[in-house]
């Protein structure tokens, strides 16, 4: 397997998401955040990363909307998928097609779609931290805490 044939397979499962492919990352749109997928080949070995985005509306009195620019910036929220789901971004693992394809649609089910639910909303991130599923920058954190109390 090589990057293009696994963004292929992520395309077909995301898409059963809701996400949108466009310039290169998968976009999930929301009222209060925009979420993005992308696959990060590694420079270490045969395997990629899938790394997580998001934007948050209204932080910094910024507004997002998707752009190529977004698929590979950092995100006001960054992650990975957790480490049980290696074996499956490994390219050399002995996983045909359909057993590839079948682990891709349980890290959706097991991790993305309840990550992605909190990650929806400002509320969410706060339950994400608590949970230690994200880190939230202090300046960030600050930022949310303005605007979940009605800041402009």
């Amino acid at each position: 397997m090589n990057t293009k044939e696994f963004k292929t397979l992520l395309s077909k499962v995301a898409k059963g998401h809701g996400f949108e492919f466009l310039y290169g990352g998968w976009f999930r749109e929301f009222p209060e955040c925009l979420i993005v997928l992308d696959v990060q080949k590694s420079n270490f070995g045969n395997y990629c990363y899938v790394n997580v985005r998001i934007f948050v509306q209204g932080t910094f009195g910024r507004a997002y909307a998707r752009h190529k620019d977004l698929v590979k910036s950092g995100g006001d929220v960054f992650r990975r998928t957790p480490p049980e789901f290696d074996e499956a971004l490994n390219f050399d693992s002995n996983f045909n097609l359909e057993e590839r394809e079948q682990i891709l649609k349980k890290i959706f089910q097991t991790f993305l779609e309840p990550f992605v639910e909190d990650a929806a909303t400002r509320a969410g991130l706060f339950r994400l931290e608590t949970a230690k599923k994200v880190f939230l920058l202090p300046a960030m954190k600050a930022e949310l805490e303005r605007l979940q109390r009605g800041g402009a």
